[in-house]
């Protein structure tokens, strides 16, 4: 008999989920005729060149700030296909380095994506704004309706005590009370510093390598003339004195590299040693 529940339960939800096809030949999943979309705009940096920082590649001020009748209208164009949404401004990348202002949307809606990009395309023309290409814009179907949590916080994460817009607040999303978006608001804002402090890991973890490399090859350069190996000899060597743990593999690595540097090994000798 649980079993049995069970298969229900798969057959409903099976039922419910429909995929639709768009132009683009992107399969659109939805659940009860409802699709989940985010939509994501970077404001064009020629329509504020003024706001461009000294180098003219990002945007140091909001622009949102001093086009609100642009913020007023696309709530209330996305207000017309969805009566539930979240939306959030954005000014650092993924490693938390500033970048263009842009803007995140996780809505719901039953129109299809292709009727819901025409209408995204007459709202920005109207503003005489570009739309076109990944850089400028991107209307996505959520692809895991299992994490729909992830999908309503997404616009959210980069909201903090500290930096929550006027031009752009929290209370722009629609459909939930104000605690809820507060607390959505907070796991969000976690999560992201989370990757952030990730992705320094990584790039730091990558610097120290870099650095031990060129710590190497100048230890090496400096017992002219080498071999391959008198490399090998004299990196062990100087694991050995630092105390670090002697790995043959990173050795070999290192030995190859540098003697590649020094003209002692060839390109198409290290290929060869690749194919054996």
């Amino acid at each position: 008999m649980c079993h049995k529940w069970l298969k229900d339960i798969v057959t409903s939800m099976t039922i419910m989920t429909s995929m639709d096809v768009d132009s683009e030949g992107e399969e659109v999943q939805r659940y009860m005729g409802i699709a989940y979309y985010t939509f994501r705009y970077t404001w064009p940096i020629q329509k504020d060149p003024s706001l461009c920082d000294a180098s003219g590649l990002r945007l140091e001020k909001n622009p949102f700030a001093r086009h609100k009748t642009y913020v007023i209208g696309l709530k209330e164009l996305i207000s017309k296909h969805s009566n539930q949404f979240t939306m959030g401004v954005e000014q650092f990348n993924k490693r938390a380095e500033k970048t263009w202002w842009h803007i995140h949307i996780a809505f719901t809606s039953s129109t299809k994506r292709d009727s819901l990009r025409r209408a995204l395309m007459r709202f920005h023309a109207s503003f005489e704004l570009e739309f076109k290409g990944t850089k400028c814009y991107a209307l996505t179907p959520w692809p895991d309706l299992k994490n729909l949590d992830g999908f309503w916080r997404y616009p959210l994460k980069q909201y903090s005590t500290v930096f929550q817009p006027q031009s752009f607040p929290i209370r722009n999303s629609q459909g939930f009370p104000p605690e809820k978006l507060e607390e959505m608001r907070k796991i969000a804002h976690a999560h992201w510093l989370e990757a952030v402090s990730v992705w320094q890991t990584k790039v730091d973890k990558n610097d120290k390598s870099d650095t031990l490399f060129e710590e190497l090859y100048a230890y090496c350069r400096n017992r002219q003339p080498l071999d391959v190996r008198k490399i090998a000899r004299l990196l062990i060597e100087h694991y050995a004195e630092h105390n670090r743990p002697i790995n043959l593999t990173v050795i070999k690595g290192y030995t190859y590299n540098i003697a590649f540097k020094e003209n002692i090994l060839s390109a198409d000798y290290l290929i060869e040693r690749m194919q054996a």
